[in-house]
């Protein structure tokens, strides 16, 4: 994984897998990075495999930095990644930007 800044958005490239076997390990590095209260863009162009934790993992990222009005985008997805997103029906969700949060809820401004 490799971190940089870039004003107030920090850039996050994953490699390799992004499985059961790292999700643990990650998810403590990446908590101590988003401290910075920065918005997140994620390159997942280089990751080989994807599972259910590392999925997980992703939403979890999401969910966090949405509920205190930061934003998570990925920018980019290898194949094997936009697979699983298509499975699941996930590329949608994690493409749209947070709506409003109320109640600590995130209200969606897309229309029904």
């Amino acid at each position: 994984m490799h971190c940089e800044d870039d004003g107030d958005t920090r850039r996050i490239s994953f490699q390799g897998e992004l499985t059961i076997y790292q999700v643990s390990a990650l998810r403590a590095e990446l908590d101590e990075m988003l401290l910075a209260g920065r918005c997140c863009e994620a390159d997942l162009s280089q990751v080989s495999e994807l599972d259910g934790a590392g999925l997980q993992l992703l939403a979890a990222i999401k969910r966090d930095l949405e509920a205190t009005q930061r934003e998570f985008r990925l920018t980019a997805s290898s194949a094997a990644v936009t697979r699983i997103l298509d499975l699941v029906g996930l590329q949608d969700w994690f493409a749209s930007s947070p709506g409003p949060v109320i109640g600590g809820l995130t209200v969606s401004t897309e229309e029904a």
